[in-house]
């Protein structure tokens, strides 16, 4: 019976202080930013962390001279930064998956916000070659 009681005035009591809790409430917004400050925040955040706003695929052939041909779409995914001349490290693999041989090499294209381009390298890699992995370690803000 105390444990109904007790129950019961802790509900009754928490029932009324919630009642009465909102009547001095107001919104107060945390900070009045303008479009354009919060554009140009925007905009630092994607050029510090270009990483995370640039996409890449690409595909690895060998053309009839044995020249490597790398291919690929480069695509900027950010809403306000344009970015240049993007560096991509390449790193081909044996057929066992050791690493044999890394190579850096930059695209020089300018890419709007939203917008893909593609490119095509040659290049010499070691015969034994029979993969590859990439990323992207560099791109020029603009």
């Amino acid at each position: 019976m105390k444990k109904l009681t007790v129950l019961s005035l802790l509900t009754l009591s928490l029932y009324i202080t919630s009642c009465h809790s909102n009547e001095n409430f107001s919104y107060q917004p945390l900070s009045e930013k303008s479009a354009e400050e919060i554009r140009a925040e925007l905009k630092q955040k994607e050029q510090q962390e270009f990483y995370k706003y640039i996409d890449a695929k690409a595909s690895m052939r060998r053309n009839f001279i044995g020249e490597t041909v790398l291919e690929g779409n480069i695509s900027n995914l950010a809403t306000t930064s344009s970015f240049k001349d993007f560096v991509i490290e390449f790193t081909f693999m044996s057929k066992t998956g050791t690493a044999i041989d890394v190579q850096n090499h930059t695209v020089y294209e300018v890419l709007d916000p939203q917008k893909s381009v593609s490119f095509k390298i040659k290049t010499i890699a070691s015969k034994d070659a029979k993969s590859f992995s990439f990323k992207i370690i560099g791109a020029t803000p603009i």
